[in-house]
C-alpha cells in the first residue's frame, strides 16, 4: 500500500514510505529508489528478484515492484532537466545502476535527522544533496536570475488553464524563441514544456492536498480532463494518482 508522504517539485518528485506491489511498468521519470534499512527487492525483464539498498533506473526502463517489508524513498528526475542529464550520464547508456552501501549511506546522511522538521523541507534537502553528491549539480545555481525569465515565469504561472505556446511567452518578454528557449532553460535547469508540465503536476497535487478528487486536480492544474491528468502522471511515475495519492500525505509544494 502506498501510503507515505510525496512532494512534487519543478522537474523532481520525492516519495518516503511504504511502497505497495506494481505490475510491470515504465516511467518518463528516471527513478532513484533508496532503503534506508535493509535492502529492497524489484524485478527487471533482465534480472528477476534483484535486491539491492539503492539502484537508479533509466527513463523507459521496464521494472515490477513486489510488496516490500521496509520503507522505501523514491526520487523521480525529468531526464531533460540539468540534474536528468547528469544521471544519464552516470548511467552511461545502462539501464540500471545498483548503488553499494557507502553511496547509500552517503546518500541517507542529507536527509535531515532533526524531529519536526516538515516533510516538505527535509524532501526538498534530500533532493538538493543527490544532486550535488551523486550527480555532482548544484541545483542552488539553478534559479532564475533574469528578469525576462521571472517575467516569463509569471506569465506560465498565470496561465496554465489554457495552452501554453513558447513563441507566444517569448514574444511576451521580447526574445526570439530560440533566443529564449535557451535562456529558460539556462536560468529554470529546465525545458518550457517540461517545466510547464511538472508546475501542473506540482498544481494538480496541490489540488489533492487540499482535499480535491481526480477531477478537481486535473481542472485545477489546466489538464483537459481526468482520464489526461492519469495518464499524464502514469507516464511521469508508473502508478496512477489514486494509488499513490489518495492514501498518502500530499504536500503542497507551491
Amino acid at each position: 500500500m502506498w501510503a507515505g508522504q510525496i512532494l512534487v517539485g519543478n522537474g523532481w518528485a520525492v516519495y518516503k514510505g511504504p511502497a505497495g506491489s506494481t505490475e510491470v511498468h515504465a516511467h518518463h521519470a528516471l527513478q532513484l529508489t533508496i532503503c534506508p534499512r535493509g535492502v529492497f527487492a524489484v524485478d527487471l525483464p533482465e534480472v528477476p528478484g534483484m535486491s539491492s539498498q539503492g539502484i537508479l533506473l533509466a527513463s523507459g526502463e521496464r521494472h515490477s515492484l513486489p510488496a516490500q517489508s521496509h520503507p522505501l524513498i523514491f526520487v523521480y528526475i525529468e531526464p531533460m532537466s540539468r540534474v536528468g542529464q547528469a544521471a544519464r550520464e552516470l548511467l552511461c547508456g545502462r539501464r540500471y545502476l545498483k548503488l553499494d552501501e557507502q553511496q547509500v549511506r552517503q546518500l541517507m546522511t542529507g536527509w535531515p535527522s532533526v524531529t519536526g522538521i516538515p516533510f516538505a523541507h527535509s524532501a526538498a534537502i534530500f533532493h538538493a544533496h543527490i544532486a550535488r553528491t551523486l550527480f555532482k549539480v548544484d541545483t542552488a545555481k539553478i534559479e532564475p536570475g533574469d528578469a525576462r525569465i521571472a517575467e516569463a515565469l509569471e506569465h506560465i504561472r498565470a496561465g496554465l488553464d489554457g495552452r501554453m505556446r513558447l513563441s507566444a511567452v517569448a514574444s511576451r518578454v521580447n526574445l526570439s524563441a530560440s533566443h529564449f528557449s535557451l535562456l529558460f532553460r539556462q536560468q529554470t535547469g529546465l525545458p518550457l514544456r517540461a517545466y510547464i508540465l511538472w508546475l501542473r503536476l506540482q498544481n494538480a497535487v496541490a489540488a489533492f492536498a487540499a482535499g480535491g478528487n481526480a477531477t478537481s486536480a486535473a481542472h485545477a492544474a489546466g489538464f483537459s480532463d481526468q482520464a489526461h491528468f492519469t495518464r499524464t502522471f502514469v507516464r511521469m511515475f508508473g502508478v496512477t494518482p489514486s494509488t499513490s495519492l489518495l492514501r498518502s500525505e500530499v504536500i503542497d509544494a507551491r
